[in-house]
């Protein structure tokens, strides 16, 4: 395989880190990413890919967005991506997708607190 997924839950969070490589069939990840989500009901999501290398290209967003609609994502609420800041730029066009097409994806590139705020507006025990 050319990622793992490691999970922790607390106070209606799921954290789910990615360490490894982007995958050759994107869909393969995403789906399984939903399985992990899934499994944790009313949970929000934080997606840590700041140890991942090769993100996909801008093409790829597009078809990887397809992938996170295909796969329910529309359905099971707000996703804040952490990432390594030297990658704003090209995430950019991915929230812009993902949100035009109806996914509630956000990118944090500092503080985790930041990304926390965003899933939890009333607040949390996180912060």
């Amino acid at each position: 395989m050319e990622y793992i997924l490691r999970c922790s839950s607390a106070s209606g969070c799921l954290r789910i880190s990615v360490d490894g490589s982007w995958p050759s069939k994107p869909e393969n990840i995403i789906e399984d990413i939903r399985n992990l989500w899934t499994r944790q009901p009313g949970q929000q999501l934080i997606l840590d890919i700041r140890s991942m290398e090769g993100p996909p290209s801008i093409v790829g967003d597009f078809e990887d967005v397809n992938h996170f609609i295909d796969a329910g994502f529309r359905k099971l609420g707000r996703v804040a991506i952490l990432d390594k800041p030297d990658r704003e730029k090209d995430n950019d066009f991915f929230e812009t997708a993902a949100n035009n097409r109806g996914l509630s994806f956000r990118f944090f590139y500092g503080d985790e607190k930041d990304a926390i705020n965003w899933l939890f507006p009333e607040g949390s025990d996180l912060v």
